[in-house]
């Protein structure tokens, strides 16, 4: 039995787009995972840490800082940044800056120091824009005012 019945183009059309819209429907992975979780951020803090030491414009803010502790937190928040299944366990970032005077040049160059270890762990851009995005609300916690 032959079938008569002509398909109509816009049916054709809809079927394609669908099957194309359903292969490509992968679940993006979670911005946690993006950055490899606990031990790619991690990795990210280790690599920012290091970083400051040689960076002299923003070493001599640290120059009382427990790095162990440093690390330790700043891991915390960058994990619940990204949602990561992490508890920020330090002072308000208002409080921990509270005293340190730090400019808005100071903050841009720590930034930027933490751009180019996103860049060295091979972070994809949205992710690290991502990132960067809810980081920045913080900057007036940070900066002298």
């Amino acid at each position: 039995m032959k079938l008569t019945t002509p398909v109509m183009p816009g049916c054709v059309l809809f079927l394609t787009l669908l099957i194309a819209g359903c292969a490509s429907t992968q679940p993006r992975p979670s911005l946690y995972d993006q950055f490899g979780q606990r031990a790619g951020l991690g990795s990210l803090v280790d690599g920012l840490i290091k970083r400051i030491h040689a960076n002299e414009k923003i070493a001599p803010l640290f120059s009382n800082t427990d790095f162990a502790l440093f690390r330790q937190r700043f891991l915390e928040f960058l994990c619940v940044t990204v949602d990561g299944p992490c508890t920020y366990t330090g002072e308000e970032l208002e409080e921990v800056h509270t005293g340190m005077n730090i400019t808005e040049a100071e903050f841009n160059t720590l930034v930027e120091d933490l751009i180019d270890v996103m860049q060295e762990l091979a972070i994809s851009k949205a992710a690290q824009n991502e990132m960067l995005k809810r980081l920045a609300p913080t900057r007036k916690d940070v900066i002298y005012r």
